[in-house]
């Protein structure tokens, strides 16, 4: 089983309407963990996409 940890955050007001209104009690946890897990990925992503430009970028003024 997976640790988990209890969190305690603030958004605004409409945000959490919103959630309360669509997503269930029970499962805003596992909501929250995945809007949080996707946005990280994209995080990820962007960072790699970063490293890999200055990469090709270092290799192209090298061959220059």
């Amino acid at each position: 089983m997976v640790k988990t940890l209890k969190l305690n955050f603030t958004v605004p007001e409409d945000v959490a309407d919103e959630l309360k209104n669509r997503v269930s009690k029970s499962h805003r946890s596992a909501f929250v963990t995945e809007a949080i897990q996707k946005r990280l990925e994209e995080l990820k992503k962007k960072d790699l996409e970063k490293e890999l430009e200055e990469g090709y970028k270092a290799r192209r003024d090298e061959s220059l």
